[in-house]
């Protein structure tokens, strides 16, 4: 029996859980169809003696939230890299590979750089070497050889670095924040999330400290 409604659901969640685990709830309702960000708004809205830090966390998942977000590994990613101040990235964007034009990579994100510099960050689960349905039959050995291959036609297409990570780097964050700094990703500072773009635009637009 449906008690409350996906939108209404997912405020109360916000209110709940901190930001890098709610974020992938809202990236999966509106992937899934269950609801939009008006919708959730509107919920927001309806929520009798609510807090004022509870409606700011709300407009935040909103501002954040993103459909094309695949699975909640990438979700819980994202929210890490925005919540340490680094610009939300732009999703499932697609690469042509210039010595074959009918093979397209598409990749987690990427970040454009006002210099031309294109960088690419990539989520692997933890099932990528075991899971059959991820692998597909293929031994651990063609699985690098293809990654190996992937990224040598995302440098042709113009993509300048190559992040990889995974869920035990995300979770603790050190390795992943050296990864996007060393890389050049700019950084606005911990939890510095309001004063960072969000998803969708197209550049840096805007000036950082």
């Amino acid at each position: 029996m449906l008690i409350t409604s996906p939108a209404q659901t997912l405020v109360h969640c916000a209110t709940r859980y901190p930001f890098v685990h709610a974020l992938p709830m809202v990236d999966s309702a509106l992937r899934q169809g269950l609801t939009k960000k008006d919708a959730i708004a509107v919920a927001c809205g309806q929520v009798v003696n609510r807090k004022s830090a509870d409606v700011a966390e709300m407009g935040m998942l909103l501002r954040y939230a993103d459909p094309l977000s695949e699975n909640g590994g990438e979700s819980f990613c994202r929210a890490v890299t925005i919540e340490e101040g680094f610009p939300a990235p732009r999703l499932q964007q697609e690469f042509v590979d210039p010595r074959n034009p009918s093979v397209i990579y598409r990749v987690d994100f990427v970040w454009y750089l006002p210099d031309g510099r294109i960088i690419v960050l990539e989520y692997d689960g933890a099932g990528k070497y075991s899971d059959t349905q991820m692998t597909q039959g293929r031994g651990v050995r063609r699985i690098v050889h293809e990654e190996r291959e992937r990224e040598a036609a995302l440098r042709r297409a113009g993509v300048h670095t190559i992040i990889r990570t995974d869920f035990d780097e995300v979770s603790g964050r050190v390795g992943l924040i050296a990864k996007l700094e060393q890389a050049g990703v700019p950084r606005f500072g911990a939890d510095a999330r309001m004063a960072a773009p969000a998803t969708g635009l197209a550049a840096f637009d805007f000036e950082w400290a």
